[in-house]
């Protein structure tokens, strides 16, 4: 505990004497050519990845969903496993929602 002491008021120092002047730094600024292309090479990894979790998650929602079907089809009369269903249903239907607007809504906020 005292070691963990020691280096948070380590880090609280250190905050305070190396400050960082932000000042300086104009964030309306656009940025050059080449950063801009470094940058979009960065991203492509991160890009494919993104599209890659987007349609497993897809497929797996799927067969998540038609689960969810069938225990609303073969709950009958019991109102218990009729509202799980619908439950785990409405979960998937919002979980692909949100995965598949989410780059739009960013693309949104960033313009």
């Amino acid at each position: 505990m005292k070691k963990l002491n020691l280096l948070m008021l380590l880090i609280i120092l250190s905050m305070t004497l190396f400050q960082v002047n932000a000042a300086e730094i104009d964030f309306h600024q656009g940025l050059t050519t080449e950063q801009q292309s470094s940058f979009e090479n960065m991203s492509k990894p991160l890009i494919t990845l993104y599209s890659m979790l987007k349609y497993f998650a897809s497929v797996g929602g799927a067969i998540y969903l038609v689960i969810a079907g069938i225990g609303f089809m073969t709950a009958g009369s019991n109102s218990k496993n009729r509202d799980e269903a619908k439950m785990k249903a409405t979960g998937v239907v919002l979980g692909l929602v949100v995965i598949w607007i989410a780059p739009m809504l960013v693309t949104i906020m960033m313009a």
